[in-house]
């Protein structure tokens, strides 16, 4: 199944789409100014690529395998 989010300006597919409204409200909650979150979300949407693109999925995120 593929899962696509896209939040602003950032469109995030794979297996932490699912994830991202709560990881952006709570970088909004913590102060990070709006340019920060739009990069924090561009890594995401990154790494969401590659483990989607490797056939990984969210519990396949090691320590060893990062």
């Amino acid at each position: 199944m593929k899962v696509v989010s896209t939040t602003g300006r950032v469109h995030i597919r794979g297996p932490l789409a699912v994830y991202v409204e709560g990881f952006e409200a709570e970088l909004t909650r913590l102060g990070f100014a709006p340019a920060s979150v739009v990069n924090q979300l561009h890594l995401v949407a990154h790494l969401s690529r590659w483990l989607d693109v490797q056939r990984l999925d969210v519990q396949d995120l090691t320590v060893e395998r990062v």
